[in-house]
């Protein structure tokens, strides 16, 4: 099963600098379909790699080598934000929420949050196979994060056997 990294964020700031950032996030996938945010507005995909989103298997000399795909090593994770929903768009906020496959994006959050000095990020990632949990803030260029307490987030007791996304298993027929 593929980890998912479910992000939400709050942007705030003056809404002329809030426009700029919705334009310059703002993409279209293959089928011309409007994407929310768009990764490579911000970190752009070279045009020299043909399948960014694939990693990379050789044999050399016997030996496998592996190298993650090139959005991994870039964006920090393996996809492009997924089933992005905007939860407020009003005068001076904006917020968002999107997963995407692996990690947590670093780099382009590290990336939005420098853009936009202007403005201030405040959001939560959490992966729940894993149990992570962090919040994350920007302003003024400065990005930082802290690892939170899972358990503490979610209502969760460290001694539950089963993830609150997991399918429960069935009950055994007498």
């Amino acid at each position: 099963m593929t980890d998912c990294m479910y992000i939400g964020f709050t942007v705030t700031g003056p809404t002329e600098e809030i426009l700029r950032f919705r334009e310059a996030v703002r993409g279209r996938n293959e089928d011309g379909e409007e994407i929310i945010i768009d990764f490579s507005r911000l970190i752009p995909i070279p045009q020299g790699v043909t399948n960014p989103f694939t990693p990379e298997i050789r044999m050399d000399d016997h030996q496998v080598n592996y190298s993650p795909s090139w959005c991994r090593r870039n964006w920090g994770a393996s996809s492009n934000a997924l089933f992005t929903e905007i939860t407020e768009d009003s005068s001076g906020t904006f917020s968002v929420q999107f997963d995407t496959v692996g990690d947590f994006p670093d780099p382009v959050i590290e990336t939005m949050v420098t853009e936009f000095p202007a403005l201030a990020f405040e959001g939560s990632a959490f992966e729940n196979v894993e149990e992570f949990y962090m919040t994350f803030e920007g302003q003024n260029g400065e990005f930082t994060w802290q690892e939170g307490n899972y358990s503490d987030a979610f209502g969760e007791d460290d001694d539950d056997d089963f993830d609150s996304c997991a399918p429960m298993p069935e009950a055994a027929s007498s």
